[in-house]
């Protein structure tokens, strides 16, 4: 029987999805196995005082028979046996299904986890690429090219009044990497004043340089949630782990004034890269 290309590249985006969402869904199924096991087992215990009771009955008529020369140890024995098999009737349902369900869930959350460190893996290999490229950028052209590319800075050429070409540059205000960041006139802690806000960003970088001397490393998204400015997906997993030998040893805003030219300060952190493989 032959299957339309169509129909083929469903059942493979289909595919796609499912393995894509099988941690998710493994924890779902897991999850929903555990509540239905705890439900199997609060029904299994109303019996579970009979069956007790039937247990104890079996038990103490053996002894009885035993009292009265009909039956033999070997009975009390099979007695306490049966006993045992009966109440473990009750549970081995719920039991089996949150033994599995546990199980699911931990398959999930091993695809997760190896997916995570292949993740940091491809991160730090695309970081070592940029940092290699600008490290020639710099060799060949000098660390003012290197600024200009990375801060999108672009000459600009205007006539003033008495129709003299004036040169200059600006910053562009849309460039933003995965550690360039502006504080400005959009964020909650901006005040309008130049050097209380030049104030503000320096404060932080002093605080967060004596906290990474006590807790021994900082994430990105902890300086960004002191600045006002949103979280990323980069800053959960990057940041500074205090005296690492491939970092600079110190957190460096790289706090750029352009208040002045372009109404807000660019922040350029040096971090050190992922660190959760660092701590």
């Amino acid at each position: 029987m032959n299957i339309s290309p169509a129909l083929q590249r469903t059942f493979s985006r289909s595919a796609l999805q499912i393995s894509k969402y099988s941690p998710q869904i493994l924890t779902v199924v897991g999850i929903a196995g555990l509540v239905t096991a705890g439900v199997l087992a609060a029904k299994q215990t109303l019996k579970l005082e009979e069956t007790i009771d039937n247990s104890n009955n079996r038990l103490q008529a053996t002894k009885d028979a035993v009292d009265g020369g009909i039956a033999t140890q070997k009975d009390v024995n099979v007695a306490v046996f049966k006993n045992a098999v009966d109440i473990s009737k009750l549970y081995w349902a719920p039991v089996t299904l949150a033994t599995g369900s546990i199980f699911v869930i931990l398959v999930g959350h091993n695809i997760l986890h190896k997916r995570n460190i292949a993740l940091i893996g491809a991160y730090k290999g695309l970081e070592q690429a940029f940092t290699a490229y600008r490290d020639r950028v710099i060799e060949d052209h000098g660390p003012e090219a290197d600024e200009k590319y990375r801060y999108g800075i672009r000459d600009v050429v205007e006539v003033d009044e008495s129709g003299k070409k004036v040169k200059s540059q600006t910053v562009n205000p849309d460039f933003e990497g995965e550690y360039i960041f502006s504080f400005g006139p959009e964020n909650d802690n901006w005040n309008g004043r130049h050097d209380n806000n030049l104030f503000f960003v320096t404060r932080f970088q002093n605080v967060f340089n004596d906290k990474i001397a006590m807790t021994g490393h900082v994430f990105l998204n902890e300086v960004l949630d002191a600045l006002g400015i949103p979280r990323t997906k980069a800053g959960a997993v990057t940041g500074w782990v205090y005296k690492n030998p491939s970092g600079d040893s110190y957190i460096d805003f790289g706090i750029k004034d352009l208040q002045a030219s372009n109404g807000y300060i660019l922040l350029d952190f040096n971090v050190d890269g992922v660190i959760l493989d660092l701590i």
